[in-house]
């Protein structure tokens, strides 16, 4: 089995600083025998890459619709779930209170991944740097059973190592989650018979600073709006916390929101430009639907931009309707990107739209708006369709 190297990129939301376990010290088993030294060099950190997202709706059946320009409407932004609305408002003193106490403990990191249920937090993350669990103790056999699983002679980073018991604890404390499986840790290599996770890291997540925006209670739930996300926790009697669900702001995190309505979608439909790059999200009654990273501001050099106008329209006449998106940067004029609906692995994806048939109707029209792009579409449907075939 070949290595891999478990790094994590957490975008926004997180510093990869030192491990909190020295580097170059010497390894020992449980009865203290020193076992081998560790050198330590920085890996390099992988692109995050963002989750497929299938539609609610069967897009078999989608027609184009009859309008051709989109029209920009705004989304009003809903923090707190319904239940909330009659919550009691925390002060300021609440909120600082329940930050420090977040902060003092390592909370704070079920703040780094936005999840509905805690099923779906992101445990690599947490677990990542071992969430301040004490280090778990192992033979000669467990470390030799460890390399073995890695396809390795000896030890390269800072090894952590902790215990299936402490994590099954850990998580059924903060979560109510009971006989977590650790073996889904994909960054850890678990061995059952000794119940111990080891894995190699030459870095450690540390948190950043979060704002501790507003907050609600009612009976033993809160809800408190931190940086770009709703978090919800329930207070035990203890007045430790036990967390819920940590759901994404969609709405803040959008520089621009666009409506395009009139879609064979069934609803409006707002295109989001995130802004640190061009990252375009097709939201739907409050759910992503899709998600496309088109780079041409990385090929162009160019990265302040701006969303000028978006349309659904079937472009490849594949019975689904694709995306396009007029993108302008900085005062250079704008740039057409058809971003296709495609199926991959039986999902339907959003292509990022850096390909041939993009750049061929961004040369050729020199109006960069919806009603141009459309038309050059349909007089040029065969050259565009060969030039698609030419492609798969």
């Amino acid at each position: 089995m070949k290595r891999i190297n478990f790094i994590i990129v957490l975008t926004g939301m997180a510093l990869l600083l030192g491990c909190e376990d020295t580097k170059g010290e010497a390894l020992v088993d449980g009865d203290n025998n020193e076992l081998v030294s560790i050198e330590v060099t920085e890996k390099p950190k992988a692109p995050e890459i963002a989750p497929t997202i299938e539609p609610t709706v069967d897009t078999d059946e989608m027609l184009s619709p009859d309008s051709t320009t989109s029209e920009i409407t705004e989304i009003p932004i809903k923090v707190f779930s319904d239940e909330m609305e009659d919550g009691e408002i925390l002060t300021r003193e609440e909120l600082d209170e329940i930050s420090e106490n977040i902060y003092s403990s390592h909370d704070w990191l079920f703040l780094l991944s936005a999840y509905d249920t805690p099923e779906e937090i992101d445990w690599d993350t947490v677990f990542y740097s071992r969430a301040g669990l004490e280090r778990a103790f192992y033979s000669d056999e467990d470390l030799e059973k460890y390399l073995a699983e890695m396809d390795e002679e000896e030890i390269e980073y800072d090894l952590l190592t902790m215990s299936g018991e402490d994590v099954r604890d850990f998580v059924k404390e903060k979560t109510g989650i009971e006989n977590f499986d650790v073996s889904q840790l994909t960054g850890w290599v678990y061995l059952e018979d000794s119940d111990i996770l080891m894995t190699e890291r030459s870095d450690c997540i540390s948190p950043e600073e979060f704002e501790f925006e507003e907050g609600r209670r009612k009976d033993n739930r809160i809800e408190i709006h931190v940086n770009k996300s709703c978090l919800s926790m329930i207070i035990k009697d203890d007045g430790s916390y036990q967390f819920v669900s940590n759901k994404d702001i969609w709405q803040e995190k959008a520089m621009d929101i666009e409506g395009v309505p009139n879609n064979s979608y069934g609803t409006d439909i707002y295109v989001l430009l995130y802004d640190y790059y061009p990252e375009i999200r097709v939201v739907a009654d409050n759910e992503f639907i899709f998600e496309c990273f088109p780079n041409i501001a990385e090929t162009k050099g160019l990265f302040s931009y701006v969303l000028n106008d978006a349309k659904f329209y079937d472009v490849d006449n594949d019975g689904r309707e694709d995306l396009i998106i007029i993108l302008e940067y900085d005062d250079d004029e704008p740039h057409i990107i058809i971003c296709r609906v495609l199926k991959e692995n039986g999902e339907l994806v959003l292509s990022d739209g850096n390909d041939a048939v993009s750049e061929l109707v961004d040369a050729n029209v020199e109006d960069k708006n919806i009603d141009s792009v459309l038309k050059y579409i349909k007089d040029h449907e065969k050259e565009i369709e060969e030039l698609y075939d030419s492609m798969e």
